[in-house]
């Protein structure tokens, strides 16, 4: 079997969702389950699957793509493997299918919001390592741009509010320090920024997005 280690996905404005590609092949497969799903999101960084996207079919038609196959492949994953190439795969399921028929999934974003009761707000955490951690800023006025990234990210038009969280945790870790974005990432982890677990800030400086 060919790696799997270079699995992209393509066709959306999300990084976090589309059709699965490797090599230039796209992936059919009238037996994937939310299990596959979960682990080729893992292989590609996230925390895991969207359960209740796990098989969107809306991110355009991949016959548009040129030079795009789509071959089906048959796994049978349990959902926590590391990758593709670690699920059972049947033998001789490579075979071609129609590109309309082909897979895509929505992973669980590099970021999320916690910690708020109000829709669409909350404290802006990263996920990174495996681990959940926050976003640490002195400078609240030079996380603007940043807040806008992070609402891009999360499928939002823009940050109508950011500051720093009203109710600072009182542990877990900061993975950030300092995010500064230019306004055209996909994602806030493609910001420049200190290093990871920056341990020069503390939780009171913690950042959130409206």
């Amino acid at each position: 079997n060919q790696s799997l280690t270079e699995l992209q996905l393509i066709g959306s404005n999300l990084p976090y969702q589309g059709h699965l590609l490797h090599d230039g092949t796209t992936f059919c497969n009238p037996m994937w389950s939310s299990k596959d799903a979960n682990v080729s999101c893992i292989q590609l960084g996230y925390p895991g699957v969207n359960v209740e996207q796990w098989n969107s079919s809306y991110f355009g038609n991949i016959g548009s793509l040129s030079g795009v196959r789509t071959l089906e492949r048959r796994y049978n994953c349990s959902g926590t493997e590391g990758s593709l190439q670690l699920c059972s795969q049947a033998i001789g399921s490579e075979i071609t299918c129609e590109k309309e028929n082909a897979i895509s999934v929505t992973c669980q974003s590099y970021i999320r919001l916690r910690g708020s009761d109000i829709p669409l707000k909350g404290r802006v955490e990263i996920f990174h390592q495996g681990t959940w951690g926050t976003v640490c800023t002195y400078n609240g006025e030079s996380f603007a741009t940043s807040a806008q990234v992070a609402c891009w990210e999360l499928g939002f038009n823009d940050a109508v509010q950011h500051g720093r969280w009203e109710s600072p945790l009182v542990s877990g870790k900061i993975w950030l320090k300092d995010v500064k974005c230019w306004g055209d990432e996909k994602s806030l982890v493609f910001c420049p920024h200190n290093n990871w677990k920056y341990t020069g800030c503390g939780h009171y400086y913690d950042r959130y997005v409206k």
